[in-house]
Order: C-alpha cells, then structure tokens, then sequence
C-alpha cells in the first residue's frame, strides 16, 4: 500500500458504474481494501497486465491498464497529472467484463 499512497494524489478517486449508475470511491478507501485483500504467502497470482496506451499532454496523461484473469477483463482509465515534477494519478475509473479473455481485442 506504500507503493500505491505514493502512486495516487491523496484526492485522487476511483469511479466505476455499479447498478447502472456512478459509484465513488476516495482513493484512500481503495488503497485499504486492496491492503486487506492481499494474498497469503505462496498464493499464486495468475493476472496478466499490460499497459495498452499512454497519452501525454503538457502536464496531463491518460494511461490505459488492461488486467487479464481466465474469468474477467479489467481495463483500467488512470488520469495523471505532473505535480512537482512527479506523475500522480489523480482519477481512476475502470470496466471489468466477466467472462472476457481477449485482452486487447
């Protein structure tokens, strides 16, 4: 959770549809579930990712973050900013697609 707290602009949100319509998550919120959801020790991880694109402009970037399971499909959308002189991620929102195993496609 190091990684990502550094990672993310402590404003930064997750947003995602849920029931049709807009869930929000602060990112600290996120960053908890995701340290609590951690695998136990030899638990193997067989999630394939890739980043799929990177757009830059100035200051601002989108990157686009596929994560591959057998069952599911995660695309990611992180909007970035350049503070500092350091890219933060700001927002993310994200899609997964059960059932979807064409990563890319």
């Amino acid at each position: 959770s190091v990684a990502l707290r550094k990672a993310f602009h402590p404003e930064a949100r997750m947003l995602f549809v849920r029931d049709g319509g807009l869930a929000v998550v602060p990112i600290g919120e996120y960053i908890q579930r995701v340290a609590e959801g951690k695998r136990k020790p030899g638990a193997v991880d067989s999630t394939e990712r890739r980043v799929a694109s990177i757009d830059i402009a100035g200051d601002a970037a989108l990157a686009k973050l596929e994560l591959k399971r057998p069952d599911v499909l995660t695309t990611d959308y992180m909007s970035l900013l350049k503070l500092d002189g350091r890219w933060v991620i700001v927002n993310k929102s994200f899609s997964r697609v059960a059932g979807s195993t064409q990563a890319g496609k």
